[in-house]
């Protein structure tokens, strides 16, 4: 779990997906509450995407539940990307997915504040599960 640092007193945050290689590749998207809180889950719906329909694969970090919660409450959240890899290709060489978080009122004018990448490769045409976790701290 990589561990990354906001201002507990600034603006909204914001994860970035991308999803690199000729692969076909989908995600969901989930923030959990740091305690034991009712729902522990704070996505509802939960976010998901992929890269074959042409759209921004960027989301506001926010608990729907509570959509006004004062950033300050995220410190010890997580923020769990959940990938499935489908090879369309044999002679495909290896998949590149990275998960950034930022932090602005916009994503557009926002501040990356670090990242985690997975990287491999699917063998034959099977289905590969990756995931990403991030705490907020």
């Amino acid at each position: 779990m990589k561990e990354i640092a906001f201002d507990h007193n600034g603006q909204m945050l914001w994860i970035n997906v991308e999803m690199k290689g000729l692969y076909f590749i989908s995600y969901t998207y989930q923030l959990w509450s740091a305690t034991s809180d009712t729902p522990p889950i704070l996505t509802n719906p939960m976010k998901q995407g992929n890269n074959l329909i042409p759209h921004d694969d960027f989301h506001p970090v926010i608990n729907d539940y509570n959509p006004t919660e004062i950033i300050s409450r995220y410190v010890n959240r997580a923020i769990d990307v959940r990938f499935w890899i489908k090879k369309m290709n044999a002679t495909d060489d290896g998949f590149n997915l990275i998960v950034s978080v930022h932090q602005g009122s916009s994503f557009g004018s926002s501040t990356e504040l670090g990242s985690q990448k997975v990287s491999g490769k699917v063998k034959n045409l099977s289905v590969k599960e990756e995931f990403v976790i991030i705490k907020l701290v």
